[in-house]
């Protein structure tokens, strides 16, 4: 099935109100990453700087867009959600957010949430899932010949690598993530030794990068504009696949380094890649966070453990309708949660 017949069928089940949800009492948040209009095979997720304008206003109009420190008072108090509530937030940190997403949040007078991961702030270090992307978007024949000197990789990374290499530069996105997705499987020391193997073949460092996170000037900035900021733990680490101790490490120093930095509470994280278990949430809550936001999709509910914030994950096409075009419609359809009601209950979008 086609990407236009799947949204105009999406659209069609949305308006004969089947599928309309009621969102009173509930809150929906949206995770932004990038804003930006330079292409990028590899980052399904960013978001036109003109769409992104067009949400902003859409979400303005139809709901109670939240601040961080009124999401922070509503649940110390107990309360229930705003009708129709709804909180914006990004996760990374990108330079883009200030560039670019901050101008139009500050021009539409509208709050937001950024998650971080104070490890990279300031630097020129970028995520290991970005330096993969850029390494395997140029990988060929003799680049991979030398990769495989020794045999570095497990199994199933070099057969992922040696159907990339076949496959046109501008076509790779889904298979790049296919490997990325492999590799989250994997210790965070052993993702380490596989990075630095591919970047001394390439010759590439992130001291030559130019910075594309966020500073702590820019940050300050923010801050004073109604923008939040939460905890995206210290090194970005998967959480799952450390010990508790490190849980711990990651949560509790990247708060208290946001907190110094800003001179703001910190109430929220948003665990990487989304994971999380018991133990996770347990220590997050002793350690003083009042919400932990997950990459399951869905509405909050005023009964629902904060710890365990369901989140719409937000990208280019799904304001479009079946021409290319933004439409309020569309976007309306895909913030109604048919779509993942559709994928569990009849049809595999």
């Amino acid at each position: 099935m086609s990407i236009q017949l799947k949204k105009l069928l999406l659209l069609l089940l949305y308006y004969s109100c089947v599928w309309k949800n009621n969102r009173q009492n509930g809150l929906t948040v949206l995770t932004y990453h990038k804003i930006a209009d330079e292409p990028d095979i590899q980052d399904s997720l960013k978001v036109s700087k003109a769409t992104f304008e067009s949400q902003i206003i859409y979400l303005k109009k139809y709901y109670t867009i939240l601040s961080g420190d009124q999401l922070a008072g509503i649940l110390m108090r107990g309360d229930a959600y705003p009708d129709n509530s709804c909180l914006i937030t990004f996760d990374d940190g990108w330079l883009d957010n200030y560039t670019n997403a901050f101008q139009i949040l500050k021009k539409h007078e509208v709050p937001a949430v950024i998650f971080i991961s104070t490890d990279f702030i300031g630097t020129n270090n970028t995520f290991w899932h970005e330096n993969l992307g850029e390494y395997l978007s140029k990988l060929d024949p003799e680049t991979l010949k030398e990769l495989k000197k020794g045999n570095p990789f497990p199994r199933d990374i070099q057969d992922e690598l040696d159907i990339i290499v076949k496959i046109p530069q501008r076509s790779r996105g889904k298979q790049i993530a296919k490997v990325r997705e492999l590799l989250k499987s994997y210790s965070p020391d052993d993702i380490e030794s596989y990075l630095i193997r591919i970047g001394s073949v390439f010759g590439i460092h992130d001291t030559e990068r130019k910075p594309s996170v966020l500073s702590w000037e820019q940050i300050e900035v923010m801050t004073k504009q109604n923008i939040a900021f939460g905890s995206h733990t210290k090194s970005h680490r998967i959480l799952t696949n450390v010990s508790i101790h490190d849980v711990e490490r990651e949560l509790s120093e990247s708060k208290s380094i946001i907190e110094s930095k800003t001179g703001k509470k910190v109430y929220f994280v948003a665990y990487p890649n989304g994971n999380y278990n018991e133990q996770i949430v347990d220590k997050a809550k002793g350690l003083g966070y009042l919400a932990g936001f997950t990459c399951e999709a869905g509405e909050n509910a005023y009964c629902d453990n904060p710890l365990t914030m369901k989140r719409k994950h937000i990208h280019e096409i799904m304001s479009q309708n079946i021409f290319g075009n933004y439409s309020d419609k569309y976007f309306e359809a895909e913030l109604s949660g048919i779509r993942t009601s559709v994928k569990n209950k009849i049809l595999s979008f």
